[in-house]
């Protein structure tokens, strides 16, 4: 049963000094207690009132695996390789992801920590003679607070927060076909020569449910958009990279 001020007024009639505390209540799990309390404090003159509280614990915890798709795309802020025509690829992604609530404070919002891994392979063209490939493994651990919505077996979901990037193992390797006279040749490149930057920070926007089907653990599936940056010291002056990826995962917390 929904709680409105009008039904605290009714339940709570035969008390007059506590009706000014129900009109300026605020509904929430700690105004409810503390006006049941006072209630009790008025009408239980010569026997004691018990008050069953709902005891929460301080802080909950759970944990678990996720594993999803990503698609995501590469660009540069500047120099030769920001002029290439870059794909979206896509790949599979696997993590873990821990979600904190502190139930004292609020039953709503919490803090996910989530670490995901996958790899790419970045291709771009230029001017149809000049082929690049990048090919990295990318390790990425964000930051968000959530909103969950509280009651029902289906839950949304929605939050945002940082991520960070870590591209690892990076192997760039270029194609040119600029002479029709010989066949294309492959050459190997270095990240900085190319102003690839492989530490990136940014931000992010989730949207996602909970499916709370099983008693002690939690299915989940959440849609992230993010965007990256990173900047790195080049000859030529300080060099930008961009991610931007689209990730699709589900997984398990206990």
């Amino acid at each position: 049963m929904p709680i409105s001020i009008n039904l605290l007024k009714a339940k709570f009639s035969d008390s007059m000094e506590i009706q000014p505390q129900i009109n300026s209540a605020k509904l929430t799990h700690k105004s409810l207690i503390n006006i049941t309390k006072n209630y009790h404090g008025y009408v239980c003159d010569y026997e004691e009132c018990v008050v069953y509280e709902k005891q929460m614990a301080p802080i909950k915890i759970t944990i678990g695996p996720t594993v999803g798709v990503t698609t995501s795309n590469i660009k540069f802020g500047a120099g030769f390789y920001s002029d290439f025509n870059y794909k979206r690829n896509i790949n599979g992604t696997y993590g873990i992801q821990l979600n904190t609530l502190l139930p004292r404070v609020s039953e709503k919002v919490s803090l996910q920590m989530e670490v995901l891994y996958n790899k790419n392979d970045y291709y771009g063209i230029y001017k149809e003679y000049y082929e690049l490939y990048i090919k990295n493994a990318l390790l990425q651990h964000s930051y968000a607070f959530k909103y969950n919505f509280p009651k029902g077996k289906v839950r949304p979901t929605f939050g945002g927060g940082v991520v960070f990037m870590n591209l690892l193992k990076a192997e760039i390797s270029a194609v040119i076909n600029n002479d029709p006279l010989s066949s294309p040749k492959e050459h190997y490149l270095d990240p900085q020569g190319i102003g690839l930057s492989q530490k990136l920070s940014g931000g992010f926007v989730q949207l996602g449910c909970n499916y709370h089907v099983f008693k002690n653990s939690i299915i989940f599936t959440n849609i992230k958009y993010s965007r990256s940056a990173g900047v790195i010291s080049h000859p030529s002056g300080f060099m930008k990279t961009f991610i931007s990826s689209f990730n699709f995962s589900a997984g398990l917390n206990f």
